[in-house]
């Protein structure tokens, strides 16, 4: 849903791909949606840092996204993902395309990508990286 909602049914219809493209509107139970994919595309041209890449690592989907800012830091294109530069969509499509082609590849991925979530991004560490922040700031406003 949103102001491009029905800009975006219409060009489905002109695309004519209505009956592979679902429009969900709001939906709470995201883990679930993401486990309902064969890949997950980010193409973006700006982010901050993309949560939503490190749920679609941990739900296991293999991700296709834009190499910029924030993107770069959730994925290692070739390793858990692929990036691909920002405004260059049939670089984007190329990427999808293999990964449904080559689902071992796929798969890899989307392995790659959770096992980076389990050692890298769990609460324990998250808590502790903004631990350190808040004692930095401390630290150095004690400094001068």
């Amino acid at each position: 849903s949103g102001p491009l909602d029905e800009a975006a049914r219409k060009l489905s219809e002109e695309l004519g791909i209505t009956e592979v493209c679902h429009f969900v509107g709001e939906y709470k139970d995201v883990p679930s949606l993401l486990g309902t994919m064969d890949c997950f595309v980010l193409p973006s041209l700006w982010e901050g840092f993309p949560i939503v890449l490190l749920e679609a690592m941990a739900a296991g989907v293999p991700i296709v996204a834009t190499d910029i800012p924030g993107n770069d830091e959730a994925i290692a294109s070739g390793r858990n993902g692929w990036l691909v530069s920002p405004g260059d969509p049939s670089a984007l499509a190329e990427k999808v395309l293999d990964l449904l082609k080559d689902l071992e590849r796929a798969s890899k991925f989307a392995h790659a990508g959770r096992e980076r979530i389990l050692q890298e991004f769990t609460r324990v560490k998250m808590l502790a990286s903004i631990q350190n922040v808040y004692q930095e700031v401390v630290n150095e406003k004690r400094h001068k």
